[in-house]
Parts: structure tokens; C-alpha cells; sequence
């Protein structure tokens, strides 16, 4: 997590393996973030930076949700994902009401 938005060291992981996200809130914004996991069809993230998608409304699956304060790590664990698109996506929201999604913190990867 930097500033406004994921890095994902890679974009395709396998399906029904363990995974662990090692996650560190390395922001210069001093905000606090949260990933939250989420499956989406045919929902792109630009579709959601934009708000041309409603994500809360449309992505079926939600598989969990790890919130950080600046500075702090922790792991984010999963088990046996099935194939799909995935999305991580930050709901926090700035002081003015603009959502972390709007953005651009939000990050796409392949289960395969």
C-alpha cells in the first residue's frame, strides 16, 4: 500500500493454493488503508476508479478485509481460491469524502 494505490509483486497467482499478501501501509499520506478482497465480473478497475461501476453493488464475492494504519504490516491470508478475477480495493475515505477506489487504489489479479 503506497499513497493511493496497491503493489502487487504479481498480477496471476494459482487456483486452490495458499496465498499470503504480505501487506505494509508504506503511504507518505498518513492515512490509514484496508484491502479488501473481492471477486468482480466484468468489472474493471478503471470501471470503479472512475464510478462508471458500482463495486459495492456489483461484486459478488467478498473473501475478507485487512485494515492498516501508516507504518503497520500484516498478513492477509487465503486458502484454496477458485479461478477468477479478483480485485483489491481500499474503501477508506479522504477527509473530503473521496473514497481511496476513486483514487486509484485499487488493483486487479488472476486466479488461474
Amino acid at each position: 500500500m503506497v499513497d493511493y494505490a496497491f503493489s502487487l509483486s504479481q498480477t496471476t497467482i494459482p487456483a486452490n493454493q495458499p496465498v499470503i499478501f504480505h501487506l505494509s501501509n508504506n503511504s507518505a499520506s498518513m492515512s490509514g488503508h484496508v484491502a479488501i478482497l473481492v471477486t468482480c465480473q466484468d468489472i474493471t478497475p478503471v470501471q470503479l476508479i472512475t464510478g462508471e461501476r458500482d463495486g459495492e453493488a456489483e461484486c459478488l464475492g467478498f473473501f475478507g478485509a485487512q485494515y492498516l494504519e501508516v507504518g503497520q504490516t500484516s498478513d492477509f491470508i487465503f486458502t484454496g481460491l477458485e479461478p477468477g478475477n479478483y480485485i483489491l480495493a481500499c474503501d477508506v475515505e479522504t477527509p473530503d469524502g473521496i473514497s481511496h477506489v476513486e483514487l486509484g487504489m485499487v488493483a486487479e489479479f488472476v486466479v488461474e
